[in-house]
């Protein structure tokens, strides 16, 4: 059982068909853009003077949290997955448990897939669904007071409201902009913000928010897909 994890771990990091990475990032230039890489050496990489594989692995280690401090940096990712894909079961059995027919539910009628509604509350709220943020955020997928009136919602923070509304929401977001982490980032942003600006915003929080957000998105995917 063990050995047949790892395998599907490496396979899963390694040997993804390149229509699953885009979901990663739009294009080469943006994963190397989210990693700091200067115009320059963007155009080394897209060039081929330097290897595109490296960097492939630092960009999908730093989406997943995992910092290259070792002499195997491919053993790191594979633990990590291993531990994070067992703390994911962990909360599939318990607190998303309450409103897992919910999410299927939302992710049916909005057309996204239940792994990323998964993630976004988990990034969100943690499950909470009384969670209510500095700013006002409500709820389990943190609905702004204006966003959820326009959603007609009559109670943020019922469960059922919430996810169908932020479900309704996030979809809007991401038909919009006809991109999975530009959607996400209208969500976290705002949408006015990105469509001025074409591209994601520069601010540390959206950063770390799509970041997370696809991290769960990968845990979650295969979690659902087993049960």
């Amino acid at each position: 059982m063990v050995f047949s994890r790892k395998v599907i771990c490496l396979f899963f990091l390694f040997f993804l068909p390149a229509s699953v990475n885009n979901l990663w990032a739009s294009s080469l230039g943006d994963k190397l853009a989210m990693l700091g890489y200067s115009d320059e050496e963007i155009a080394n990489v897209v060039s081929g003077k330097r290897r595109f594989k490296a960097i492939q692995l630092k960009y999908k280690m730093e989406m997943l949290g995992v910092e290259n401090t070792g002499p195997s940096p491919m053993k790191s990712v594979l633990n990590f997955h291993l531990n994070a894909t067992s703390e994911g079961r962990k909360e599939l059995e318990g607190n998303a448990k309450s409103y897992f027919n919910i999410i299927e539910d939302a992710a049916e009628k909005t057309n996204l897939e239940k792994s990323l509604l998964l993630a976004v509350i988990k990034v969100e709220s943690d499950f909470n669904a009384n969670a209510l943020s500095p700013k006002g955020a409500m709820g389990l997928m943190q609905l702004m007071p204006g966003t959820a009136n326009d959603l007609g919602l009559i109670d943020p923070f019922d469960p059922a409201q919430n996810i169908h509304g932020g479900a309704k929401y996030l979809s809007d977001c991401i038909n919009r902009f006809m991109d999975l982490r530009l959607g996400l980032a209208a969500y976290n942003a705002g949408p006015n913000l990105v469509a001025r600006l074409k591209r994601i915003p520069s601010i540390e929080e959206t950063q770390n928010y799509i970041k997370n957000v696809m991290k769960y998105v990968e845990i979650y995917n295969r979690l659902t897909q087993t049960n």
